[in-house]
């Protein structure tokens, strides 16, 4: 068994319907924290029943909002996992025999995949798509994105086969609230960096983005959950930009 302890790190907002499972599946670790930033739903309460590490602070950006939940952790190997984020019972297993004190990797990458609209979907560039998410604190941090936030990091990566299954959509209007959110975070960033977009480019990236998921990602395979995922693929695409373009007009006002 794991002889270095890890400590789970989550920030959340009203996650009622998936932390419970999340949690369910985080029972093994030495601890878990929990920042959230202003649930108005059952989050805390079912946190509550797992854990009493929890925090609260507005929302600082996801980058800097991890990066201030892994401050509470008193362990130096960190599990950080989106509220919508299930570990499989391969990755538990996998976790719990991994040998952290003689490991020479400071992150480790592990697959996740999507569940959407009832299907776990094999394609569309969603399935065991690697993403870190186990690290040592001491070597790594996140950046200060607002959204789209990466581990910066010293030293080399090693690769987990056990899944994280990602719960990220319950429905079709949780669908267009998180993305509504997730692309006016985008556009702020965008617009930190000074990046422009033209109404043209609009339509073009629209495109492009739902052949590249549903033809060249295969998102053919995944039947009617894969063309949806496509489609809606290239929605979040267009609506980001608008909104860049919309930022930039409001601008010149």
């Amino acid at each position: 068994m794991n002889k270095v302890k890890i400590s789970a790190v989550l920030i959340s907002k009203d996650a009622e319907n998936t932390i419970s499972k999340v949690l369910d599946s985080l029972t093994w670790v030495d601890e878990i924290i929990i920042l959230d930033s202003g649930s108005s739903d059952n989050t805390i309460n079912i946190a509550k029943n797992y854990t009493s590490n929890i925090f609260r602070n507005n929302f600082l950006g996801f980058g800097n909002q991890k990066n201030l939940a892994n401050t509470y952790a008193k362990n130096d190997w960190i599990l950080s996992v989106d509220t919508d984020e299930v570990l499989s019972n391969e990755l538990i297993t996998e976790l719990k025999h991994l040998d952290l004190g003689n490991t020479n990797y400071t992150v480790f990458n592990i697959p996740r995949t999507l569940y959407f609209l009832g299907k776990k979907l094999r394609f569309s560039g969603e399935y065991k798509k690697p993403i870190v998410r186990l690290f040592n604190k001491k070597s790594a941090h996140w950046n200060t994105e607002n959204v789209h936030e990466t581990l910066i990091f010293n030293g080399s990566i090693g690769v987990l086969r056990g899944e994280l299954i990602h719960y990220s959509y319950v429905s079709i209007e949780d669908f267009f609230l998180k993305i509504n959110k997730y692309t006016t975070l985008g556009a702020k960033q965008s617009k930190i960096k000074n990046i422009k977009q033209s109404k043209l480019m609009v339509g073009v990236k629209f495109l492009f983005t739902f052949f590249k998921v549903y033809i060249f990602k295969r998102g053919i395979f995944d039947g009617y959950q894969g063309f949806v995922w496509s489609l809606f693929a290239a929605i979040s695409s267009a609506i980001k930009n608008i909104k860049i373009i919309e930022a930039g007009r409001l601008e010149t006002k």
